[in-house]
């Protein structure tokens, strides 16, 4: 395999798992009842915890900025996918 296409897997494997450790630890109930400014704090500690366990710059060459898009995706993704009730 070329290094472009290792490369290319490695960051498509990354993205997988932090899809699915995003969708994991966040209590979308308890998002739909959170203020903007409490989605965007939950947006940046999602954010700090998926760099910490998964060090995406040092092993794969993905800024903060890319993980924090991708995290906020996943979760409007996720949260428009359920069928969240209000309380």
């Amino acid at each position: 395999m070329s290094t472009v296409n290792t490369e290319m897997y490695e960051h498509e494997v990354f993205f997988t798992e932090l899809y699915d450790y995003v969708a994991a630890n966040v209590n979308f109930q308890t998002y739909h009842d959170m203020t903007e400014e409490k989605r965007e704090k939950l947006r940046v500690r999602m954010t700090i915890l998926a760099c910490k366990k998964f060090a995406p710059k040092k092993n794969y060459g993905i800024l903060r900025e890319e993980v924090y898009d991708f995290v906020s995706d996943v979760i409007e993704h996720e949260y428009r996918g359920r069928q969240i009730e209000s309380d």
